[in-house]
């Protein structure tokens, strides 16, 4: 019992050592801000530890040091983000004073600033200063400045969480900042309906216009279909038409090789006296036959990206093939000619033959992952 009690307080001496240890040496190393957390977190639970009072008193007084100097500077700056960068040295100073707070034992002894006035005040002019820079990002009419703009009142709603004027704005920059893209129906040239594979109407269609609204890679692009866009009156910037200029499915290609198979076997015993006994051999023949079945089939698909006078902005193709093969086997002739191995192959079921309908499924599922690959690559260009 003795012995465990000895362990115990051992821990926590060597605990309390390292505590002071480690805030003295950020405290060495001029890093005042983390010293004095570290020492106000360790002062919660010794209150009364010497050392570690006069490692947070020491660093407090170098760190409002520090940031009051940083805050003089950027006081004479003349850049416009000042008063955002003011704030942050407001909001570690107040964090300082937030940790300290938390060690009553200390107050007395350190007694931190409260900087709560400072930050709501340089608060408000940050946040005034990014709406200011959205307006006039604004006021240079183009799509990239829109969307700097909508940066801007994105960064003035961290300063003025909820304000009506900014919403709004935001939401108008948005607006103008955004690239309307309609998905035309698609079309195939080929006599391949998408309807004869799929179970929904259009199915192509949908899957993409699906896959590009969750994860297009850019938030100022939104797609839509031609009816949609129609019936919302949606403003389209640009159109994607997509065509399969190219759908082939080849015939079953079968080709077949025969191989001959001669093998001697015992076919009978004979016994003539204990000391005397003969075998007598056979030839056995058999043919096995390994034929080999396959289907190439592939799909081309032709996007273009058009704007509303159908100028051509942007094309590509995507691709996608099929490849199909099974092999099997067959014998003619005696089957005791035939090996284990051979007997295997013989027995080993084979494939069917794919139809029109799993070849077409597999070619869209093929193209489809391209398409959304070469689409998502352009708008985030945009």
């Amino acid at each position: 019992m003795h012995t465990k009690l000895y362990s115990t307080l051992l821990i926590g001496i060597c605990f309390i050592s390292f505590s002071c240890k480690t805030a003295g040496k950020l405290y060495e190393k001029g890093k005042y801000d983390e010293a004095v957390q570290l020492a106000a977190k360790k002062l919660q639970k010794k209150p009364n530890d010497a050392e570690l009072m006069t490692i947070i008193q020491q660093a407090y007084d170098y760190a409002v040091q520090d940031h009051t100097s940083q805050i003089q500077s950027l006081s004479n700056s003349q850049h416009e983000l000042k008063y955002e960068w003011i704030y942050n040295e407001y909001i570690q100073l107040q964090q300082l004073y937030d940790a300290i707070y938390k060690s009553p034992s200390v107050l007395p002894i350190v007694q931190p600033i409260d900087y709560s006035n400072e930050i709501i005040s340089y608060r408000h002019q940050a946040g005034e200063v990014r709406f200011n820079r959205g307006i006039a990002f604004m006021q240079r009419y183009t799509k990239q400045s829109y969307k700097d703009a909508w940066y801007e009142f994105q960064a003035a709603l961290r300063f003025m969480p909820g304000d009506v004027a900014t919403v709004q704005k935001m939401q108008e920059a948005y607006e103008y900042a955004v690239t309307n893209i309609a998905l035309v129906p698609m079309q195939t040239n080929n006599g391949y309906q998408y309807s004869t594979y799929t179970s929904t109407p259009n199915y192509a269609a949908n899957y993409l216009l699906q896959n590009l609204r969750n994860n297009s890679g850019n938030q100022f692009v939104q797609f839509y279909s031609l009816p949609e866009a129609n019936s919302q009156h949606i403003r389209i910037d640009q159109f994607i038409q997509i065509d399969f200029p190219e759908v082939q499915i080849g015939h079953v290609n079968e080709s077949q090789r025969s191989t001959n198979i001669t093998k001697k076997i015992a076919v009978e015993t004979v016994t003539y006296k204990p000391d005397s006994i003969v075998t007598k051999y056979a030839t056995v023949k058999a043919k096995l036959t390994t034929t080999t079945r396959s289907i190439h089939a592939n799909m081309q698909a032709r996007i273009n990206i058009l704007t509303p006078d159908g100028r051509g902005v942007w094309n590509d193709f995507a691709n996608a093939n099929f490849q199909w093969q099974t092999t099997f086997n067959h014998y003619t002739g005696d089957k005791r000619a035939l090996s284990d191995e051979e007997l295997k192959k013989v027995n080993t079921p084979h494939s069917g033959t794919p139809t029109q309908k799993d070849i077409l499924n597999n070619l869209w599922q093929n193209i489809n992952s391209e398409l959304l690959y070469k689409i998502r690559k352009y708008v985030n260009r945009l």
